[in-house]
């Protein structure tokens, strides 16, 4: 999993790295918490006797009790989250992702957190995974979702960190690869059967599963995985967040009739390990939805069964159909436990995922949110939760309790450095708005340079004026993060804002914006930007998914795609490196929402690897609207002795007026074909809107 997510599968995250972020409630305000280690959050789902959600209570119609003794609720919001989704183009199925990251919608969607349990799926099951996690993310997902996929074995090169772009979300998923191990039973019958056919001495002490230490450490790995991840997303206060763990389940009792000298203390830390994060989802209001992909078909079993031998020795020892189904109830088991105590609901033993599914969706989106301190301190046992309403008729769902912090537990405060902070939180903290542009261009053969444009809007920044000088302080972190957390480049700026007259009120009119060059290699990445302004005191940061192809080596390519208009370049700008910006035709930004009337700029540049004959590329720039139909279109020929035998790229500018072509959603679409060529032609898709805001 790039970034912070891979690190919080295998470590706990400092207590100190929070950031209280808010739901969207029923008037789409945020709803503001704090993450003390002594405050406790819990959502109540509350239904009439027809099933339907009941709506416009208020804290009043509450009563909160832990332990059997009343709270005070001291917050308290309904929280009441839209489906929205992704718009299709009329011509075409697929959806075109946006090229540009913002943070103005964080606080306004659902938070999926995908765990594929690859330790405890059998590889034939691999497609069943698969096409259960794709159902969910392609028919339930919303457009202002967050989701993030991670592997419990801990393959961060198929993760995918929180993200709205379901492309990347489905290329995790497809991806994964299931590696759990055989059935304990299966393996000791494999042995029994082995020793029949040789004549060996059979007995108990022989025929046994040679797995059980692994299985054991596999089931330790997957708790501690969902401990850590719950851990890290206890960060993310003021809304309900859902773990969907896709497990054919852990099996650590079966282990107890053939353990090893030590293994019956390893099986006692397996179940210390469920109890440890059971205690660390409830604590972060975490919901873990377990979904068991094979259904009531259980692929596999029916194979099994069949070569489970029925005579006395292979009873005695164990080897039976009804020991495989014991083991196969202990599975679902932990499943359901996981499940049932942290407020989510097992999908397990049933084929009808749909329902499921749409629970899970209809539950993260509709809920009241509470919150108390307890008036006992942190204990680290476990505490009764009861929520009632005090109308008759209704019902109420809430999780039955929570496991406090040991005694002693640090409490979660902000970090003494704000930005780093920002960038380390499981989402994108909304405090400030920004959008994000990384289009990537071809600079040396190791690397690539990224032209990073944050545009920061008006109306955040807040001036001290003096000598008619208009003085703020932008502060800035970034890093650019590979897959597994490691730190591929970062920096930090103190843009210090000392405006004349003229400026402040641009400045004022349109925003700021600020470009950050940064060269990174080939590869995937995750692009983090924290701001704060000084005297606004806002605060927020933004994300964007990067990936950089290999321009020299590769087939004919699109660099990123830099787009201005002529309003945007009049948006104040720190360039960076000046003589960089001097060198570059065109700074991006990363508007994507035009004025009609407004022109645009567009630069781009398309890689011939140069190997072979002379030969001709055509490069060609179309917008469509969401019928299909092309309401702009240029192309040109180019030669590939331009490029006089190196491995250059062809310079690709366009300029496009918006005058004429009617408010609504367009597309964007580059292409470079090489004529002769075998390879399909390089396409470049940018979404954006005209009269639209």
């Amino acid at each position: 999993m790039p970034t912070y997510l891979t690190r919080a599968a295998a470590v706990v995250l400092a207590a100190g790295m929070t950031c209280v972020l808010g739901g969207a409630n029923a008037a789409g305000q945020q709803a503001t918490f704090r993450a003390d280690v002594n405050y406790v959050e819990v959502d109540a789902i509350v239904t009439d006797a027809a099933g339907a959600f009941v709506h416009g209570l208020t804290a009043a119609d509450f009563e909160l009790f832990e332990d059997g003794q009343a709270m005070t609720i001291e917050t308290f919001h309904e929280i009441d989250v839209p489906v929205e989704r992704a718009d299709r183009t009329l011509y075409s199925n697929a959806i075109v992702a946006a090229d540009v990251a913002s943070n103005d919608r964080t606080a306004e969607g659902r938070v999926y957190l995908l765990v594929l349990d690859d330790l405890h799926i059998r590889p034939t099951a691999t497609l069943a995974v698969t096409r259960r996690a794709r159902e969910f993310v392609e028919r339930y997902v919303g457009s202002n979702d967050l989701v993030a996929v991670i592997h419990t074995s801990g393959r961060a090169n198929v993760s995918q960190d929180f993200t709205s772009n379901r492309a990347r979300v489905l290329q995790a998923i497809d991806g994964f690869m299931g590696r759990g191990l055989n059935s304990a039973v299966m393996n000791r019958m494999e042995e029994f059967n082995r020793r029949v056919q040789d004549g060996r001495e059979i007995d108990a002490r022989s025929v046994r599963d040679a797995d059980s230490r692994e299985r054991l450490g596999n089931a330790r790995a997957t708790f501690e995985t969902v401990r850590n991840l719950a851990t890290y997303l206890a960060s993310l206060s003021g809304r309900r967040k859902a773990m969907l763990l896709f497990s054919e389940g852990m099996d650590f009792e079966s282990v107890e009739g053939d353990a090893l000298s030590g293994a019956l203390s390893e099986m006692q830390d397996a179940r210390r390990s469920m109890l440890e994060a059971i205690g660390a989802a409830t604590r972060a209001n975490v919901h873990v939805y377990t979904i068991d992909p094979a259904g009531l078909s259980s692929a596999g079993v029916g194979a099994e069964t069949a070569f489970v031998p029925s005579d006395a020795a292979a009873s005695s020892l164990g080897v039976t159909t009804q020991a495989l189904a014991a083991e196969r109830r202990n599975m679902r088991g932990a499943l359901r436990t996981l499940a049932e105590q942290t407020g989510g609901v097992a999908l397990v033993d049933t084929n009808n995922f749909s329902d499921g599914f749409s629970r899970i969706v209809r539950e993260n989106s509709t809920y009241y949110l509470l919150g108390y301190y307890p008036s006992s301190k942190p204990d680290g046992k476990f505490h009764d939760l009861a929520v009632r309403v005090k109308r008759d008729g209704l019902t109420v769902r809430a999780r039955a309790g929570y496991h406090a912090p040991k005694a002693g537990a640090p409490v979660s405060k902000r970090s003494d450095d704000p930005l780093h902070a920002l960038i380390s939180t499981a989402v994108p903290a909304p405090g400030l708005p920004m959008r994000l542009a990384v289009p990537a261009f071809k600079h040396t053969k190791a690397r690539a340079r990224v032209w990073m444009a944050l545009d920061v809007p008006s109306g955040v920044f807040r001036f001290d004026e003096k000598d008619g000088v208009a003085a703020e302080e932008l502060l800035l972190a970034y890093q650019v993060l590979e897959p597994g957390g490691k730190v591929a480049a970062s920096s930090r700026e103190d843009v210090q804002m000392r405006l004349q007259p003229g400026t402040r009120a641009a400045v004022e009119r349109s925003g700021f914006r600020v470009i950050l060059p940064v060269e990174v290699k080939p590869g995937r990445y995750q692009v983090r930007v924290a701001a704060r302004t000084v005297n606004g005191a806002r605060q927020g940061s933004v994300f964007a998914d990067l990936v950089v192809p290999d321009f020299f080596t590769g087939p004919l390519a699109w660099s990123g795609v830099a787009l201005t208009s002529a309003s945007q370049v009049r948006v104040p700008t720190r360039p960076g490196d000046p003589d960089l910006a001097k060198a570059f035709p065109l700074m991006p930004s990363a508007a994507r929402a035009f004025a009609p009337g407004d022109r645009l700029a567009v630069y781009a540049e398309a890689y011939d690897d140069g190997a072979g004959a002379r030969r001709t590329v055509d490069l060609g720039a179309v917008i469509r609207d969401d019928t299909g139909r092309a309401v702009f279109s240029t192309a040109e020929e180019r030669s590939s002795a331009e490029l006089g035998g190196g491995r250059g790229g062809y310079g690709f500018r366009v300029e496009i007026p918006l005058a004429g072509i009617p408010p609504g959603s367009y597309v964007l679409t580059l292409t470079a074909t090489s004529r002769g060529s075998r390879d399909a032609p390089a396409t470049r898709d940018i979404p954006f809107t005209i009269g639209i805001s």
